[in-house]
């Protein structure tokens, strides 16, 4: 998904692409690829949206004036909205829309120990629909469902065992994103108990 932030004026637009990743790639790193619509200032019309007049209304003020009772009040130009000038012919090329997209494709590094609310920003890979000085590029990422489960620094996953086992005890293998470890399950252990490895949660 990407979303374009509202400009500051004279700024390009940042992009905000939501990206979904493993829990691994989050703890140990990744070099990704993403894709996303970029805008372009339509360099036809020099981003204006084509060619233009001077409003009737308000003669290119963006405001009008009116009276009420005893008072002179002004208010925004309902006819260009208070731009003071009006649409006459469209650029072809961007029909109007002063831009221009284009679908970009670009190679991020995910550094280890990202948390799942942080945000990467790449500085000069957002839009460039205001000016030639472009916007910044924010990822932020998504966890997909997987068998672990991430609270706090402690990563969880469920361990199937009979009846038997349970109440024996028993030896059992659990894969973790280290690969595969050895548990001890106590005799008598109980449903929903948890068990410790230490040191294989999320990096503090």
């Amino acid at each position: 998904n990407a979303r374009h932030r509202r400009r500051q004026p004279g700024i390009s637009t940042s992009i905000h692409v939501e990206v979904e990743v493993g829990l691994e790639d989050l703890i140990f790193g990744k070099s990704i690829v993403i894709k996303y619509p970029r805008q372009f200032k339509c360099h036809d019309c020099n981003g204006e949206g084509g060619e233009y007049s001077v409003c009737p209304a308000c003669h290119g003020t963006g405001q009008v004036n009116f009276t009420r009772g005893f008072m002179n009040l002004t208010t925004t130009c309902t006819t260009c909205h208070g731009h003071g000038k009006i649409l006459q012919k469209a650029c072809s090329t961007c029909n109007g829309r002063k831009t221009i997209s284009s679908n970009e494709e670009t190679e991020i590094e995910i550094p280890p120990g990202m948390r799942p609310d942080q945000q990467l920003k790449f500085h000069g890979l957002g839009n460039r629909d205001v000016s030639d000085s472009p916007g910044d590029l924010l990822v932020s990422f998504r966890l997909r469902e997987s068998k672990f489960h991430l609270n706090g620094t402690n990563i969880y996953t469920d361990v199937e065992v009979d009846c038997i086992e349970a109440c024996l005890g028993c030896e059992t293998k659990v894969e973790t994103l280290d690969g595969e470890k050895t548990i001890d399950i106590p005799p008598g252990i109980q449903h929903s108990q948890k068990i410790k490895l230490q040191g294989l949660g999320f990096p503090a």
